[in-house]
């Protein structure tokens, strides 16, 4: 079960063995949740994607009024940077808090030189 993860996989193993340390099933065929959108969608990230992209996976827990918006990316010396918001919704919610998962891709070109990622939120 994910709690909170913010990674780079810049390739298909590195996706896979975060998916194992986070315990997400989207690689375990006899797991029951092998089939469902989101394995399926991380399944899609294959070598030919991983040979111009990485992936950034940002997982976290929040209750149902907020939303995260990715307002930029940017690059600031070895550290990627994702510049976040959060938007109050409107309606009425319950205080339950839920994962949510980001997936974001970025072109490997415009990020040369990058280690680490970084959310900064406003």
């Amino acid at each position: 079960i994910t709690m909170s993860v913010l990674e780079m996989a810049n390739s298909l193993q590195e996706l896979k063995d975060l998916c194992d340390a986070w315990g997400n099933p989207a690689f375990q065929e006899s797991n029951e949740y092998y089939n469902n959108e989101l394995s399926q969608k991380i399944r899609s990230y294959n070598e030919a994607y991983f040979s111009e992209k990485i992936l950034i996976v940002y997982s976290f827990d929040r209750g149902h009024s907020k939303e995260t918006r990715i307002d930029s990316i940017t690059v600031d010396g070895l550290q990627l940077v994702v510049n976040t918001r959060l938007v109050t919704k409107k309606g009425t919610f319950s205080d339950e808090a839920f994962n949510w998962l980001i997936l974001i891709e970025v072109n490997k070109a415009d990020i040369t030189g990058v280690t680490t990622v970084q959310v900064k939120q406003k």
